[in-house]
């Protein structure tokens, strides 16, 4: 009754994990915790039994991957009007203005979808750290491409050398 997650294995009826992936643990585990209610069920009823935790599983971990999608998606969506307002020279004080136009079109369009719109972050501080966190991105591409740039300058000038030296 137990499913492999990673280096650990993880109880299907419990949900605990079990760092020690060893079969003296995972029995030791079974016997102490589970053996008195799920003793007795074997054979095809205990196939149907790990299947459906199984899927009550399942369905744990993919509710977390979308409200993980959703966060991502909200925060994508902060940096996108951190970096329009940027280039539009505007204070990061417009952002708390944005947030307001946004919420109201919402409002009239679609109003189911008002509470996600009202979760991007969009304070001053926010939009101030979005573009912190933009300019140091540039900044580390820059980086890497100016040092790209260095190493074939200096590789194109070496073989240059080479033709002259070999040509004389």
């Amino acid at each position: 009754m137990f499913v492999g997650a990673r280096d650990n294995c993880v109880c299907l009826v419990c949900r605990e994990t079990i760092s020690a992936v060893k079969e003296y643990n995972l029995r030791r585990h079974y016997e102490t915790k589970h053996m008195a209610k799920y003793g007795d069920v074997v054979g095809q009823l205990r196939t149907h039994v790990v299947t459906e935790f199984r899927k009550q599983l399942n369905n744990e971990q993919q509710s977390l991957f979308k409200g993980n999608a959703q966060a991502e998606a909200l925060t994508r969506a902060s940096f996108k009007v951190a970096h329009l307002i940027v280039q539009s020279s505007r204070p990061f004080t417009d952002g708390d203005f944005v947030k307001k136009c946004m919420i109201s079109v919402c409002d009239e369009i679609c109003p189911a979808k008002s509470g996600t719109f009202n979760s991007v972050s969009l304070s001053r501080m926010t939009v101030q750290r979005r573009v912190d966190d933009i300019a140091g991105d540039i900044e580390q591409q820059l980086q890497t491409r100016a040092s790209t740039f260095c190493n074939l300058l200096w590789l194109w000038m070496r073989v240059q050398t080479l033709m002259i030296l070999l040509s004389c």
